[in-house]
């Protein structure tokens, strides 16, 4: 029996120890924009094109072509972003939305088993976006 003790007693040192290493590690590396919020320092006054979402809004809109033509664009997206902070962002920063602006707000359903959402009767109840 006290051998068993000192065993696991070794193997909870040791899973310490590595945890401890591997945070350390992670500690020490530059989080400098960890949570991607430096965009917002470098927001333009007014907005004529702007979108919000998660992560597939933070990388699936490139609003170069338009910034070249003179229109101001911002990404709002964050990874994981629920649609409740979108809300507040858009009450944070709505007075610099532009007359007319546009905003768009893509829609994405995770499923871990690749079954299709739609066809699900409680659909609708799950699209609140």
């Amino acid at each position: 029996m006290r051998r068993f003790l000192v065993t696991v007693l070794i193997f909870i040192l040791i899973l310490s120890g590595v945890t401890v290493s591997v945070n350390a590690l992670y500690v020490r590396r530059d989080h400098s924009d960890k949570y991607g919020t430096d965009k917002f320092l470098s927001m333009p006054e007014t907005i004529a094109v702007c979108n919000f979402g998660s992560s597939h809004g933070l990388n699936g809109f490139n609003y170069s072509d338009l910034e070249q033509q003179g229109i101001s664009c911002f990404n709002f997206a964050m990874t994981s972003q629920f649609i409740s902070y979108d809300l507040r962002l858009l009450e944070q920063y709505g007075d610099r939305l532009a007359e007319g602006a546009i905003v768009l707000i893509p829609v994405s359903y995770f499923s871990l088993f690749g079954l299709p959402e739609t066809e699900y009767e409680e659909f609708e109840g799950k699209n609140r976006r």
